[in-house]
């Protein structure tokens, strides 16, 4: 199968929730600028696409004890925009993706934020598009439980349409900051926005000129029928969920026909999967490490987790039991693009929130640099992804590893860019302007 070269590498750079337990590691969590500025400069030493970075306006338990709680050192953190225009003047070339919240940010102030970071990035600047559906976040806004989905989806399609407007009150040219005729603008180049709503009324025009790439990049996340829609409206990319390559084939050929439904091309979204890889000198060295990655989940947390991720209550089982089915994945993901079997056998309860603990659910490879490649490589070629975004379970050295191990076997092989080129986020992920 034919497909474009190079594949696309996202890096998630928030820190693991137990990260800071590990020996020899900083004690700030995920308050540790420093942490990022390594992580942001060994991203662009890799010559990797974007630096993401997730958020979420409240401390989110999943069920946890009080004990399990106090050990969560990402629970506090900066807020993204702001750690990423922060980033944008110790790098060159790596994308900045901040994800901020339809449900609690306004499109005035959301579009201002994302215009600011790439006028400071110099047309480096991306929007993850979230909807908030936790309690926790839902309590710090004035309501007593979580907005409806379909509401929020509503809710977040208009807040995005409006940002794109917004983003578009200036012509290109309409600043000509001429001195002579005493024009710094043209107000014949402005226009209002003029948006009228189901959530919002907004007269504009935005107080910043056309951002540098015209339309920042866009990329969102969601696991629903309405946030597949919503991708295959408005997205740039995709971050999926899924752990078997048909299922990502599937997946794709599912996102294809809901491009077409908005008359888009399937190059015009990159789907990239989570991907978590575990890097040793040798496999054994790599299962070692991905055993030390549960040592801080007691059986009460591994519990709370499935309970969270999967909405099924699995205490009073036998925990070394094999996973009993589960009804529905929920908002988790589809079924099919969830491999829960490991070497022909179902997985245990344990295995299960220890998978949940270091991958999140993701597609995870345990082993040598070239395992690691082979896999990525594999899921490229054959359909299953246009690339990935990394999660890692400690942070910098696991992105470290995969920078100086697992990168230079992919360049050899024409697969990753050697280096960035010129343009804006947007050219090199190969997004046409907007």
């Amino acid at each position: 199968m034919t497909k474009p070269l190079p594949m696309k590498i996202a890096v998630l750079c928030n820190t693991g929730p137990h990260g800071w337990l590990k020996a020899g590691a900083g004690s700030e969590g995920d308050l540790n600028f420093e942490l990022y500025k390594h992580i942001a400069k060994t991203a662009e030493q890799g010559v990797l696409d974007i630096l993401f970075f997730a958020d979420g306006v409240g401390i989110k338990t999943l069920g946890l004890s009080d004990r399990d709680q106090e050990m969560v050192g990402n629970s506090v953190h900066f807020e993204p925009t702001t750690l990423l225009g922060a980033l944008s003047q110790v790098t060159e070339n790596v994308g900045l993706v901040a994800t901020i919240s339809t449900t609690y940010a306004h499109p005035y102030h959301i579009a201002r934020q994302i215009g600011s970071l790439d006028f400071l990035s110099k047309g480096r600047a991306g929007w993850n598009v979230v909807t908030s559906g936790s309690l926790e976040e839902a309590l710090n806004f004035g309501y007593v439980q979580e907005l409806d989905a379909a509401v929020r989806y509503r809710r977040a399609n208009e807040a995005v349409d409006a940002v794109f407007s917004l983003w578009e009150s200036f012509e290109a040219d309409a600043f000509p900051r001429n001195k002579e005729s005493r024009q710094y603008f043209l107000r014949n180049r402005m226009k209002a926005t003029d948006h009228a709503g189901e959530f919002f009324k907004i007269n504009g025009p935005l107080n910043m000129p056309r951002p540098p790439q015209g339309r920042p990049i866009i990329s969102q996340a969601g696991t629903s029928s309405d946030g597949h829609l919503m991708a295959a409206r408005t997205a740039d990319v995709m971050y999926a969920k899924y752990s078997t390559l048909e299922g990502g084939r599937t997946f794709r050929n599912r996102m294809n026909g809901r491009l077409a439904q908005f008359g888009r091309a399937p190059s015009e979204l990159a789907v990239l999967p989570g991907f978590f890889p575990i890097i040793g000198s040798t496999e054994a060295e790599a299962k070692r490490k991905y055993m030390e990655i549960g040592q801080f989940l007691d059986d009460q947390a591994g519990l709370a987790l499935i309970k969270g991720f999967w909405n099924i209550d699995l205490s009073g089982y036998d925990l070394d039991a094999e996973l009993p089915e589960i009804p529905a994945l929920g908002s988790f993901a589809h079924g099919e693009n969830v491999d829960l079997y490991r070497n022909g056998r179902r997985i245990s309860i344990r295995e299960a929130f220890h998978w949940l603990a270091s991958a999140y659910g993701h597609l995870s490879v345990v082993g040598t640099p070239e395992m690691v490649a082979d896999e990525m490589e594999k899921w490229y070629l054959e359909g299953g992804a246009d690339g990935f975004n990394l999660f890692l379970h400690s942070l910098p050295e696991s992105l470290d590893d995969f920078v100086n191990e697992v990168v230079p076997i992919l360049q050899k092989r024409g697969l990753m860019r050697t280096e960035y080129g010129v343009g804006t986020l947007r050219e090199r992920l190969g997004a046409e302007r907007v």
